[in-house]
């Protein structure tokens, strides 16, 4: 049995042969020091031939090979500038996604990469070569049939698609499992009233939902366009159901009218002086809208932004809320604001929360700053801030450890 440890100190490849009960490192032909994120995968046909990609500094890396299960490493791929170049753009600039790997079951030689691709070596690993016909990008998990290598099915952030000829052509099927991943929902008072979300890989929309025939009759509706990307957070202004702002891509924000989208859309955030850092927004930065004044928009990168006049102008109620580690900082922003809200008694009263664990609160709408995590709220990413709109004194804050390998529910 072969484990793997991604990224940091103590990173590397360790062996079990005792079914998990005690492991030790196999070191012999890898590289030393730190490594990032590591896909192993075990030949079927011989279980002594063993594959590992490994990534180094700056997305470089490569790909290594056993020969007799583990003990001893030899580097395969990654070699010549030419496979050092294609190794880096392997996954993009997000390797924490992808690095799955498949060995196919009838032939040793056969090596299968998940990254943006599907990456095919046919000669144990030296060589590789992206297959991209026809089937949809960012790839996360395959099956081959262990009696029919022609037989693939791959998942992937457009659903899954099978291949019948080795992937030299897929099949998609969405028709037959029309599967989206939505990363929010949110709503409007219009009547009836519309649901708007981002969908993974394939931008934000939104439909209207009819419960003239019961909650329990709702029938199939066409989903439009509107503001927004793959991944975003949305508002609807509740006085006119059609003024929409959204959150892009690493912190950016752009409003828009529902039924003026694309001609009207507009960005709305203001150009960071030279010497004053850049703002660093999450992947879905945080936006809302007063529940006291719908003109005023709210919007987390580092910082907390307000505007008072619809994102005409903007200002920095409060200082750079996150630890500010440059250590933490990459493609992926980290030291962000993942989280806010306001309290519905208080406009004063705002909360919010960043991916490296901070909790803060402000009872003067800005002036002043309070970081309220205690234990035992632990370090930890902050995913969401619900001010209670029963209660006054009342919070509720959810965390998640997953990017610190870290499974207990907060």
């Amino acid at each position: 049995v072969a484990a793997l440890m991604n990224g940091g100190p103590g990173s590397g490849i360790f062996k079990s042969t005792d079914a998990g009960t005690t492991w030790r490192e196999v070191t012999e032909g890898l590289p030393s020091g730190h490594k990032g994120k590591i896909g192993l995968a075990v030949s079927p046909p011989d279980p002594n031939v063993v594959y590992a990609t490994i990534e180094l500094a700056q997305r470089t890396g490569g790909l290594w090979r056993s020969l007799d299960a583990g003990e001893t490493w030899k580097q395969v791929s990654g070699l010549t500038e030419e496979t050092k170049k294609y190794m880096s753009g392997h996954s993009g600039t997000y390797g924490w996604v992808f690095a799955q790997m498949r060995v196919d079951p009838n032939d040793e030689n056969r090596v299968y990469t998940l990254g943006l691709w599907i990456n095919v070596s046919t000669d144990g690993g030296a060589t590789f070569e992206p297959i991209r016909r026809k089937i949809h990008a960012d790839q996360h998990g395959m099956w081959i049939d262990p009696d029919n290598s022609n037989y693939i099915l791959a998942a992937h952030d457009g659903g899954i698609s099978v291949s019948y000829d080795k992937g030299e052509n897929w099949r998609n099927l969405i028709p037959e499992l029309p599967l989206a991943q939505f990363y929010n929902v949110e709503f409007d008072n219009n009547e009836p009233f519309r649901v708007f979300g981002s969908i993974q890989d394939h931008h934000s929309y939104y439909t209207e939902v009819d419960l003239s025939r019961g909650k329990d009759k709702i029938r199939p509706s066409e989903w439009e366009y509107t503001l927004g990307a793959e991944g975003s957070t949305h508002v609807v202004d509740p006085r006119d159901n059609n003024s929409i702002y959204a959150s892009l891509f690493y912190g950016k924000l752009a409003k828009a009218t529902v039924e003026g989208y694309p001609d009207d859309m507009e960005w709305v955030l203001p150009t960071t002086f030279p010497e004053d850092p850049e703002f660093r927004g999450q992947w879905m930065a945080p936006t809302l809208l007063s529940d006291h004044n719908p003109d005023i928009v709210y919007h987390g990168v580092q910082y907390v932004l307000k505007s008072t006049d619809k994102g005409g102008t903007w200002t920095k109620i409060s200082p750079d809320l996150t630890y500010n580690d440059p250590e933490k900082q990459g493609d992926i922003s980290y030291q962000t604001i993942t989280a806010l809200d306001e309290s519905v008694f208080n406009p004063d009263l705002l909360y919010a929360g960043t991916d490296d664990g901070r909790l803060w609160r402000t009872k003067d709408g800005g002036e002043s700053w309070e970081d309220i995590r205690k234990e035992p709220l632990p370090v930890r990413w902050v995913s969401r801030i619900v001010a209670s709109k029963h209660d006054f004194g009342t919070v509720y804050v959810t965390q998640t450890g997953r990017r610190d390998d870290d499974a207990a529910v907060y």
